[in-house]
């Protein structure tokens, strides 16, 4: 692992410096306290390139530190003890957040890793405003209008005066009345387009136009002088 100098030293030379490459390259410890050392010092690092707008070098990093967080379901449920596997979770949390926000920062931004980031950081933390935050951004870019309302609100909720919350429900205000005032319009275009339905005509009006006419009537009348010659007979 780098030292504290080392890692300095790495950040002046650049996002591909020997020292990251190494870091990077950083076999699974066996050792519990070792690969959450690994873990974290990947976090740091990518926290530092992502504060300098390094967004590729701070995916790298961030997933790296899930690489070293990532245990066997055997080794999860037998040999690790409840400590442990909070330890982990809260580590995990702190990625899951800040790989979503760094592709969230992408151009254009890829929603759906952030909706599953978040997803799993929720898992962890059903009440965080951060991951309920990103999530419904996430939401958001994806289309999903709905559930981007609710997690934003509920984030809202936890952090009421939050610049970034608030911006993010003002933008989900504009999407949904431009949304709406579309529907309208194609509503509009269908009612339009659809032919009137013809009032029904009263009995009495068919009887009184059928008599008017006597082409209309000759037919009847002489199937009904037919009809009282048979019957006369």
């Amino acid at each position: 692992m780098l030292e504290e100098g080392d890692e300095v030293q790495a950040m002046k030379c650049g996002d591909r410096d020997a020292h990251l490459d190494a870091l990077l390259r950083f076999p699974r410890s066996s050792i519990f306290e070792t690969r959450l050392a690994c873990a974290e010092e990947c976090r740091m690092f990518g926290n530092k390139v992502h504060g300098r707008k390094q967004n590729a070098c701070a995916i790298e990093c961030y997933e790296r530190a899930l690489f070293h967080l990532d245990f066997d379901e055997g080794s999860w449920l037998f040999e690790l003890m409840d400590p442990h596997r909070d330890e982990v979770n809260r580590m995990r949390l702190r990625v899951y957040l800040n790989l979503a926000a760094c592709f969230l920062a992408q151009s254009p931004p890829d929603a759906i890793k952030a909706r599953y980031l978040t997803d799993q950081a929720l898992l962890i933390d059903p009440v965080n405003a951060k991951a309920l935050y990103r999530n419904g951004k996430a939401c958001f870019l994806a289309g999903n209008l709905k559930k981007a309302r609710k997690q934003l609100q509920l984030a809202s909720t936890l952090l009421p005066h939050d610049p970034h919350i608030r911006c993010a429900l003002k933008d989900l205000n504009t999407k949904e009345k431009e949304e709406m005032r579309a529907e309208k319009i194609v509503r509009g275009g269908r009612l339009l387009s659809t032919p009137s339905p013809q009032p029904k005509q009263p009995l009495s009006s068919m009887c009184l136009d059928f008599l008017c006419f006597p082409t209309r009537v000759l037919p009847f009348i002489l199937i009904l002088v037919s009809l009282l010659t048979m019957y006369l007979k």
